[in-house]
């Protein structure tokens, strides 16, 4: 049944408070299954710099509680070693009304919450394009992408050295780094569209960190492992 506005946003902190109690109770905190006391999780959240008291996390969970701020949301998100999104959202409910009067399957509501889907079934007017969180995503899947790729081809160029070398071993040495050059490219360009986009991309890898110097010396450690051209062994 679809709640009012008020009483919608009267659920969203009884729902968080429910996950909050989920996940105190999942603790270890050198007891197995016993999970830690709504102090302990108090004390946590004071440590972190905002100050809540062993009343505050029980009426919150016990659903008395009838708001929460963001700030509120994080911290104990924080606290409990879980993402905001995980109290937000209880995966074990197959709906959740994510907006008043807006039921929606929870999975896809949570990916609607992170980013990863710009569309809302259910609601209208939610518009499709990318809002930087794919791009990123994008970039992660690149970034890991290039690493296996460099991996294997390590392992490929490794076994190679350690053969007598066949005349073809020059064109597959360049085939080889051209694979992982063309990759840093991807990365190279993706990241240039997110700055394009307004966006700030995160640091890279200290094995990626050529990229933004200027070069992309994608080689330069297979070389190592190259045949020689000049006579040398």
């Amino acid at each position: 049944m679809a709640l009012s506005s008020n009483e919608w946003s009267s659920e969203i902190a009884r729902r968080i408070g429910r996950q909050v109690a989920f996940y105190r109770g999942r603790i270890d905190d050198g007891r197995p299954k016993l999970g830690i006391t709504a102090q302990s999780l108090a004390d946590r959240c004071t440590a972190l710099g905002l100050p809540i008291d062993r009343t505050v996390v029980a009426k919150l969970e016990k659903g008395v509680r009838q708001t929460i701020t963001v700030g509120e949301l994080m911290v104990f998100a924080r606290a409990l070693d879980v993402p905001p999104v995980a109290l937000l959202f209880d995966l074990r409910a197959p709906t959740t009304e994510v907006l008043p009067e807006v039921e929606a399957n929870t999975w896809d509501a949570l990916k609607w919450m992170t980013g990863e889907a710009t569309v809302l079934p259910g609601a209208e007017g939610t518009a499709d394009g990318e809002y930087g969180v794919e791009l990123l995503r994008q970039l992660d899947r690149l970034i890991a992408g290039w690493r296996e790729q460099k991996r294997t081809t390590m392992a490929l160029v490794r076994d190679r050295a350690g053969q007598p070398t066949p005349g073809g071993d020059s064109a597959f040495f360049e085939q080889l780094m051209r694979n992982v050059a063309d990759q840093e490219a991807s990365i190279a360009d993706l990241r240039n569209e997110i700055r394009e986009e307004g966006l700030v991309p995160p640091p890279l890898p200290p094995d990626l960190e050529h990229l933004e110097a200027g070069e992309t010396p994608a080689g330069r450690e297979l070389n190592k492992y190259a045949p020689r051209t000049d006579g040398e062994t």
